[in-house]
């Protein structure tokens, strides 16, 4: 089984557009009245979850694929380092400053502005292979032309991400209750 660079260009630009539209939702729920407590316990489930598959996927690609298909070595690498990152950074996230206790500390708004920044981060491995190749030499110009023209569509997609989906936007803890920063001013970019 062969897959064109073009094809897998686009099944990870796919993937990039996928984790961001997961990641925009979770982080636009937490900063909603009252739901930050249940919205960094989902983050936190989503996380475990997707670097359990990116690790499991990774092992089984590189276990069954890659050993007869070296081309697809990089792939199973991607998938396998991308995985473990994660579920460290979000097992330590969650040893570390728990967030248990409701309504959060401030060691729980520390640990959903961790998942904020694991969750902004996750959707950058694969924007990044997929652009990589879309540069490929062997493809034929008006594939190697959608391919880099879909690339440009997630980043942009991505870049607007930052100010309007909530990506990579912190959450500030205040001592009185009764003004949360999970549900903060518009204008606090």
């Amino acid at each position: 089984m062969s897959i064109s660079r073009f094809a897998k260009s686009i099944l990870y630009q796919l993937a990039a557009l996928g984790l961001l539209a997961v990641t925009v939702y979770l982080i636009m729920s937490m900063r909603t009245t009252g739901e930050l407590e249940r919205s960094y316990f989902r983050s936190s489930t989503y996380l475990l979850i997707s670097s359990t598959v990116f690790l499991g996927t990774g092992i089984y690609s590189y276990r069954s694929y890659s050993k007869n298909h070296r081309e697809y070595a990089s792939d199973s690498f991607l998938l396998l380092l991308t995985g473990l990152i994660s579920m460290i950074a979000s097992v330590t996230a969650f040893i570390q400053f728990g967030g248990l206790e409701t309504p959060f500390s401030e060691s729980g708004y520390t640990a959903a502005n961790v998942n904020i920044l694991i969750m902004s981060v996750l959707p950058l491995p694969f924007f990044v292979r997929g652009t990589i190749l879309a540069f490929g030499h062997n493809e034929d110009k008006l594939l190697k032309r959608i391919s880099l023209a879909i690339s440009l569509l997630v980043l942009i997609i991505y870049i607007l991400a930052v100010p309007y989906g909530g990506a990579f936007r912190m959450l500030r803890y205040y001592r009185d209750f009764s003004f949360s920063a999970s549900y903060m001013d518009d204008n606090d970019i």
